[in-house]
């Protein structure tokens, strides 16, 4: 008895200790998604190449298909080319894209994008509107 009354400080403090790093943790925000860096250091270039349209966009206007969905639902925009660096769209032009409703995560974070930021967006098809991936790299 009198070993289980030393031991006892052990189990409080290790309890305190893991609520504490539990309730650290709460403040924190959490990704499930792999190697989730919103800016970084190097670009894929590589990821480039496999796309027909390359452009610098100005986002005007986002249209989501499931706006109460709190996990990057599909979605539509509209946006004006700043600079082009694939395909023949010419800065000034209206462009208009959706993400792809099909495309599964696969642990990849969800696009998310805001009306009136500019992007990088490269995007697959011959026609407008143009195929977004709905998840990232």
């Amino acid at each position: 008895m009198l070993k289980n009354l030393l031991n006892r400080p052990k189990l409080i403090a290790t309890a305190l200790g893991l609520a504490a790093a539990l309730f650290a943790s709460l403040g924190q925000p959490v990704y499930a998604c792999k190697s989730f860096d919103p800016e970084p250091k190097h670009f894929p270039l590589e990821e480039v190449i496999n796309y027909p349209h390359v452009y610098v966009v100005k986002v005007t206007a986002i249209k989501s298909d499931q706006p109460d969905s709190w996990y990057g639902p599909p979605f539509s925009l509209t946006g004006q080319i700043v600079q082009t660096l694939k395909g023949p769209g010419k800065p000034g032009d209206t462009l208009q894209a959706e993400t792809k409703a099909d495309e599964e995560a696969h642990a990849r974070c969800p696009v998310i994008l805001d009306e009136g930021k500019t992007y990088l967006l490269m995007l697959e098809g011959t026609e407008m509107p143009y195929k977004l991936p709905r998840y990232g790299l």
